[in-house]
C-alpha cells in the first residue's frame, strides 16, 4: 500500500542545503563531463573525485589537479586578489602543490561565473606568471603555509608556471 501526503505541511528546511547542494551538483557535472573524456584519445586516463583536489585527472603523461569554486550569481565577479586570499581556491592548489610539484603537474582553477575585468585580474587569469607583485605577496605566503617552510622565488614562480585558472 502507497502512503502518500506525509510530508505535507511540513516546513520547507534551511535554505543554505540547497545552496550547498547546489554547488556540490556543479562540481559533480565537472567530474562528470572530464569523466566523459576518458572516453576520447587525447582525455585523462582516469578521473579521481575528492583525492587531494575536488578532481584530479590523471594522463599518461601528467596530472591535472582541480579545485572547484562556486558562488552566487549575486556575489558579483571573482578577482585575483580574492582567489589568491585564503579560501579563494589558490590556497587549495598551494597545497596540492606541495605534496606533488617533483611531478608532472598543472594546477587549475575552475570558477563558476565571470572574473572581474579588472587589468590585474585579466591579465592574471590569462597567465598567472604575470602576476604582480601584489598577487606574488600573496601566492608566497600560501605556498610558505602549504610547504611548511619559506617559499623560495623559484618555487613561487615554478607554482605559477603551472597555475591555469579557467572561469565559467
Amino acid at each position: 500500500m502507497l502512503v502518500t501526503g506525509l510530508s505535507e505541511g511540513l516546513p520547507s528546511g534551511e535554505p543554505s542545503g540547497a545552496d550547498t547542494f547546489a554547488r556540490y551538483r556543479y562540481q559533480a557535472k565537472l567530474t562528470l563531463i572530464h569523466w566523459l573524456g576518458t572516453l576520447t584519445d587525447d582525455g585523462p586516463t582516469v578521473v579521481y573525485a575528492e583525492h587531494i583536489e575536488d578532481i584530479l585527472l590523471e594522463y599518461p603523461d601528467r596530472l591535472v589537479f582541480i579545485q572547484v569554486k562556486t558562488r552566487a550569481q549575486t556575489a558579483g565577479t571573482w578577482t585575483a586578489v580574492g582567489i589568491c586570499s585564503d579560501g579563494g581556491g589558490v590556497d587549495s592548489l598551494a597545497r596540492a602543490y606541495a605534496v606533488a610539484n617533483v611531478r608532472p603537474c598543472t594546477f587549475e582553477l575552475h570558477l563558476e561565473g565571470p572574473t572581474s575585468s579588472s587589468s590585474g585580474t585579466a591579465t592574471f587569469v590569462e597567465d598567472c606568471t604575470k602576476a604582480g607583485s601584489t598577487l606574488r605577496t600573496q601566492v608566497r605566503h600560501l605556498l610558505t603555509g602549504a610547504l611548511g617552510n619559506d617559499a623560495t622565488d623559484d618555487k613561487v614562480e615554478d607554482f605559477l608556471s603551472r597555475l591555469r585558472i579557467r572561469p565559467h
